[in-house]
């Protein structure tokens, strides 16, 4: 099911990538497209994801105005500052015009019963860190992509007891061929111990297998139909690598591929 997200997806340009033999700099992705912000540059935020099409809130990220205020995943808006709740897009729409500071209230049912909370809205931060404090430390979100390549499992469940690292991109992101022969390299030389690399496109399969017959890679390669897992993983650029335990808790979030060869050190830590 897609998501209505009060965050910000963002693509990075196409751009040549050959091997990389020694570690360089390179530049974080492009933005998709700004995000919308007020004239006075300070974006208003709450902190909850919402279910498309309905005003059931799915996700209160941590430490936002909205846990704060004891919302919680599972509730549903009734009303938002006395406005009927009938969908998702409504609501987004009026926490954003709304200034930092400002005291919202919203109407809510959990477990049948009416619940009025006050959330006073924060300005929103930065993504990438916002995105990181998420995720880190917590079970990773469970996923089981359709499988394009590979020799062993795109779900995640299947592989638990190695060490993950996800990587969500794209055939025509510049960054993300960048990372690559990293992330074949980092397959090769610990998949015996127990490494297991999961590239994630959201591509139609015809993109994803054409770019594979010119680029072979040893690590499996799955379909994330609807940007349905990169949307549980707040996904705000490309490539965007998590690194997972052997007990499935993520240890390392990674945006862009700036510095991409410091993860292995991660890698062998956990392995």
């Amino acid at each position: 099911m897609r998501v209505v997200a009060l965050l910000v997806l963002v693509a990075c340009t196409h751009a040549a990538a050959p091997i990389p033999t020694t570690p360089a700099p390179v530049p974080v992705v492009a933005k998709r497209e700004p995000p919308v912000t007020p004239a006075n540059g300070r974006e208003a935020w709450a902190g909850v994801r919402f279910d498309a099409g309905s005003p059931l809130i799915k996700r209160v990220v941590r430490t936002s105005p909205a846990e704060r205020a004891g919302l919680l995943a599972g509730d549903t808006v009734v009303s938002l500052d006395g406005i009927v709740a009938t969908g998702a897009s409504e609501l987004v729409a009026y926490i954003k015009r709304q200034p930092p500071g400002a005291k919202l209230v919203f109407v809510v049912t959990r477990a049948g019963a009416p619940l009025t909370l006050t959330v006073e809205l924060d300005v929103r931060p930065d993504i990438d860190l916002l995105v990181a404090a998420e995720l880190k430390d917590r079970p990773a979100p469970d996923f089981a992509a359709q499988q394009v390549a590979g020799a062993y499992s795109t779900k995640l469940a299947d592989l638990r007891g190695q060490v993950v690292v996800v990587d969500f991109w794209a055939t025509w992101c510049g960054p993300c061929a960048v990372t690559m022969p990293y992330l074949d390299k980092w397959q090769q030389l610990y998949g015996a111990k127990g490494l297991r690399v999961v590239g994630l496109s959201s591509e139609p399969v015809a993109d994803v297998t054409k770019f594979l017959a010119d680029h072979w890679l040893s690590y499996a390669i799955g379909l994330d139909a609807g940007e349905e897992i990169s949307q549980e993983y707040m996904v705000p650029g490309m490539p965007m690598l998590v690194v997972i335990d052997r007990q499935g808790i993520v240890r390392e979030v990674r945006i862009g591929a700036e510095d991409i060869w410091t993860i292995e050190s991660t890698i062998q830590k956990l392995l």
